[in-house]
């Protein structure tokens, strides 16, 4: 009994010295059918933050649990092996005894300001840290999720042109009449353009989200198609209508033969004509450019895209600067996730970034197929406008839910709690990993590391993601606190 008032007693006091939002948030867990010591669990012993000014943020919280009550261990991968040591296809068995587990030591510890993309302005990190990471080339600013719209509208012309160059007008034009419907206020009060403000001026950001209908933008009536995916292909020289409309069938066969027409699922590309918040509105746009520049310089697609993700990467500056394009980015993608390339979700995580940009180059039915079936878009990826770092999430029905409600795209609290908590299960040592593919002589993932990582139930987050999303269970994989 005591205990159940005690819980209460933290959740009054949340809900007086809370701000609306967070009070809010905590009426609509305790609606939702959430147990009150559930949520007392997730709630400040003492006042909100947000009585002293200062928002609940988890800038400088470290690479475990956010909440202090869940264990994420993984071990870590020595950096100082030569990725020449590697067995010729080595592979092991997934019979291995799950008994190593006991032996991992915690990963190392990394604050998201610790480190940020070069050109940022920001210093190097030194001490510890940066001994324990003293290869890292992050393509983006972690602390960037916890932006405001607002804020993320900063960037130059430059990079707007960049965006603009690769989507159909028509979606533009669309997605800025949802901004204006949404933004009521006039242009004039928007804050004009200087230098990036902290995340930290924000005083309130909203934890919980509502999942109900109210919240939800409709989808598009256009789709995106890849500009290498030639329409008339399908249908001889002509535009397809002309093409039907010249085979001397009769009208009625005619308007049938029009409105039976589709498009490949391979050939559609997620509507990305949101902005994303700071540095990473630059992420996916400068890979895809890049890779446009080079197929126009002559440069063989198979060439860009390669045969597999070089891991060495992650670690090896060396490897590194050797590597493709492709390899590259996803070594930044992971680096600005993780903050780190040495444990097997990093492993993971690079092999299914690097599959999901192989594809958005060179759309075929290979490189759509090459793609775990859950990691590929979804229907509201595919019709709904979002920014596109959403993509790169690893549940399919968690993106569902980011994509329909574009307060979840901004301020993006749980994308830094899914950065900080991320894990991909292996039973093994990190170093049985990794094989030298014998057709490259490059490194990447055994079979049975990339069975692991291809599949869904091999990943989790941290019990903390509660705090952030209402109804998490329902749409992610979450770690028992014991784990």
């Amino acid at each position: 009994m005591t205990g159940e008032l005690d819980d209460l007693k933290r959740i009054v006091t949340s809900l007086r010295s809370g701000t609306d939002d967070q009070a809010a948030a905590v009426l609509a867990r305790l609606r939702l059918g959430e147990a009150p010591e559930d949520v007392a669990k997730t709630l400040p012993m003492t006042a909100s933050p947000a009585t002293s000014g200062h928002p609940p943020s988890l800038l400088g919280q470290e690479s475990t649990d956010t909440s202090g009550s869940g264990m994420s261990h993984e071990s870590v991968f020595d950096m100082s092996k030569s990725a020449s040591k590697f067995r010729q296809g080595s592979s092991i068995s997934l019979a291995s005894p799950t008994s190593q587990n006991a032996g991992w030591s915690p990963s190392a510890s990394i604050s998201s300001s610790s480190f940020a993309p070069s050109g940022k302005g920001k210093q190097p990190a030194t001490g510890d840290a940066a001994k324990e990471q003293s290869f890292l080339v992050p393509l983006f600013d972690r602390d960037d999720y916890l932006l405001a719209r607002d804020e993320a509208e900063e960037d130059s012309e430059d990079e707007d042109n960049l965006q603009d160059s690769r989507i159909d007008p028509r979606l533009l034009q669309h997605a800025s009449s949802l901004d204006t419907m949404r933004n009521t206020a006039p242009s004039s009060t928007r804050p004009s353009r200087s230098r990036r403000p902290s995340p930290h001026r924000q005083n309130t950001i909203r934890s919980i989200y509502p999942t109900h209908l109210a919240g939800r933008q409709p989808m598009v009536n256009t789709i995106r198609i890849h500009p290498n995916l030639n329409l008339r292909n399908l249908f001889g020289n002509m535009p397809f209508s002309s093409s039907i409309r010249s085979n001397h069938y009769p009208g009625d066969i005619q308007d049938t033969q029009i409105s039976n027409l589709f498009l490949p699922t391979w050939a559609m590309l997620p509507i990305n004509t949101m902005p994303d918040p700071g540095s990473l509105k630059r992420a996916v746009p400068s890979i895809l450019q890049q890779a446009t520049s080079l197929i126009s310089m002559g440069v063989s697609i198979e060439q860009i895209i390669e045969i597999h993700p070089n891991i060495a990467a992650l670690w090896d500056k060396e490897v590194y600067t050797h590597s493709g394009i492709l390899s590259k980015w996803a070594v930044g993608m992971t680096h600005g996730v993780y903050m780190k390339g040495n444990t097997f979700s990093c492993f993971g995580s690079m092999y299914l970034f690097w599959c999901l940009m192989r594809w958005m180059i060179s759309p075929s039915p290979e490189t759509y197929n090459a793609i775990p079936e859950w990691f590929r878009p979804t229907p509201n990826q595919l019709f709904m406008p979002h920014i596109n770092i959403v993509d790169f999430i690893v549940w399919p029905a968690f993106r569902e839910l980011v994509v329909q409600i574009p307060a979840m795209q901004e301020r993006m609290e749980w994308m830094m709690d899914l950065s900080l908590n991320l894990q991909c299960d292996w039973s093994f040592s990190v170093g049985e990993a990794l094989c030298t593919s014998e057709e490259t002589g490059q490194v990447d993932l055994c079979d049975a590391a990339r069975e692991v990582a291809r599949d869904l139930v091999n990943w989790s987050v941290g019990p903390s993601f509660r705090g952030y999303v209402s109804n998490a269970d329902s749409y992610v994989r979450i770690r028992t606190e014991e784990y």
